[in-house]
């Protein structure tokens, strides 16, 4: 996920002159610009979204939030601007929602579209509810089940590897002895109906997290990173899954700052992913109705 950044008074110029739909560009020097993306930048009238930073040369989105793409001659200024949309993405990307104004964080796909409840489709999930929220979350909730793999799931097409998936949840999941329920983001093969179960577990001792693998919604799951405890307090649980187009990497966080890595496989090893979304599983108590909001939703492309 890159995260909105700024830095004071930095500016710099072009190299040399770019066309009106070139994706990239170079400057005399980086130096004063922030390291790492994401930021925005102006030439003369137009806006772009720096998206990589490689030594001096920017790989950027053109055009952005109402500007015109246009042709930029060499020597012309390149300065790194404050907008409207990039001070709502910093304040987005920087605040955690339990400590921040109350409002949920935006769900926004790659391109910065908002997503609601109508944005994923559903698999498994006829006796479940999704639910847009006021201030950008999305509730969900799923119903009785009747057996332990009985998987409901929303998902959506997966933006082109390499991408990082990060995921805020807010779980409510009644504990029991003998019931794991638990919510999380799932990473699925379309064709095969194989995922990835990235999941927070509610027990009598507390909350665990793993990953399992599950051929379809409704068959045995196959261990994959092991359940451990976890520590990271109650409110939202932020998960991260990375596809570099080499291996998927499952990450947590407390914070949705400081990831920890807690495995990673050969991304065709089980499945090639082409979907991804969230999960629910109630593990087959016919009491248990579980849910869960998603409060921060982020699909980054990294290439």
């Amino acid at each position: 996920m890159s995260q909105e950044q700024k830095a004071n008074l930095a500016q710099s110029s072009l190299t040399s002159t770019i066309s009106d739909v070139a994706a990239s560009l170079t400057v005399d020097s980086a130096a004063s610009f922030p390291p790492s993306p994401q930021f925005r930048i102006i030439l003369d009238d137009e806006l772009m979204l720096v998206t990589a930073v490689a030594g001096a040369v920017f790989t950027v989105t053109r055009a952005i939030e109402g500007t015109t793409g246009v042709g930029h001659a060499g020597g012309t200024t390149v300065t790194l601007v404050e907008t409207e949309a990039g001070q709502v993405r910093f304040q987005r990307d920087w605040s955690n929602p339990l400590w921040g104004v109350g409002k949920p964080m935006q769900l926004l796909d790659s391109t910065g579209a908002t997503l609601t409840a109508s944005s994923f489709t559903n698999v498994n999930f006829t006796n479940g509810t999704k639910t847009d929220q006021t201030g950008g979350g999305i509730l969900l909730e799923h119903a009785t089940q009747g057996a332990a793999n009985d998987f409901a799931m929303l998902v959506k097409t997966a933006i082109s590897a390499p991408w990082t998936l990060t995921v805020g949840i807010i779980p409510n999941l009644l504990n029991g002895t003998a019931a794991f329920p638990s919510i999380g983001p799932v990473v699925r093969e379309n064709a095969t109906g194989e995922f990835y179960a990235f999941r927070i577990l509610a027990s009598d001792d507390g909350l665990w997290v793993d990953v399992i693998k599950l051929p379809s919604p409704t068959t045995s799951s196959t261990a994959f990173l092991a359940r451990r405890d976890w520590s990271g307090g109650s409110g939202v649980v932020w998960f991260q899954v990375e596809d570099n187009n080499t291996n998927l990497i499952f990450k947590i966080s407390a914070d949705g700052v400081n990831y920890i890595t807690l495995g990673q496989e050969a991304r065709t090893t089980f499945l090639t992913p082409d979907e991804y979304g969230i999960g629910v599983n109630n593990f087959g108590n016919g009491a248990m109705v579980c849910h869960g909001t998603i409060v921060a939703w982020d699909e980054q492309d990294d290439s």
